[in-house]
């Protein structure tokens, strides 16, 4: 109990195990709340590490997370009862090699202005990999080209120069190209 005008420090710690000795024992070295501020203090200098590495500020970091929040509630919220198979949108994902068996983040471009949202989209899947959120990246692109392919070179160069660096991670980035497909498999 508190007397008038005293303060106390709380944490709220969570633990899991098979069993509830496991859970209370990796709860242990937490009973002192200056073990948790070191532990919370060295976890803010490593995650503050990794985004300098990656070249992510701080306010991009944190609306990658909320869309990777957004697609966390989608996957869970989605009705496992609905039946994907026979709509329009599977046959063309399936045609441009996505299983649609993670959830989406499709990115529309149209011209050069664009770009910029490919890099950022490129630096989100490298910030969905260290986090280990489970997605694929669709970059869309609807420009219909012509002879100059100026668009397409550039994000084939952009995406040779993020595939380099970026091996083996479960979240996958496809590029599509509109004339690819049908007008009508573009707005499905």
């Amino acid at each position: 109990m508190l007397r008038p005008g005293e303060t106390r420090r709380v944490a709220l710690v969570i633990s899991a195990g098979e069993t509830r000795q496991e859970a209370l024992n990796a709860m242990r070295p937490y009973r002192a709340y200056r073990r948790i501020r070191k532990t919370v203090a060295g976890a803010g200098k490593a995650g503050a590490t990794a985004l300098v590495a990656m070249g992510i500020p701080l306010p991009q970091a944190e609306t990658f997370d909320a869309l990777a929040s957004l697609l966390a509630s989608r996957r869970d919220h989605a009705a496992s009862d609905l039946r994907m198979d026979g709509l329009p949108v599977v046959d063309t994902l399936w045609k441009c090699g996505i299983s649609g068996s993670r959830p989406i983040v499709l990115l529309s471009v149209f011209s050069l202005a664009d770009l910029p949202l490919v890099r950022q989209m490129l630096a989100c899947h490298s910030y969905f990999a260290y986090k280990g959120v489970d997605a694929d990246i669709v970059i869309l692109n609807e420009h219909r080209g012509g002879y100059l392919r100026t668009l397409e070179d550039e994000i084939d160069f952009l995406l040779r120069v993020h595939g380099e660096a970026e091996q083996g991670y479960v979240t996958r980035i496809y590029y599509v190209r509109g004339e690819e497909l049908g007008h009508g498999e573009i707005r499905t």
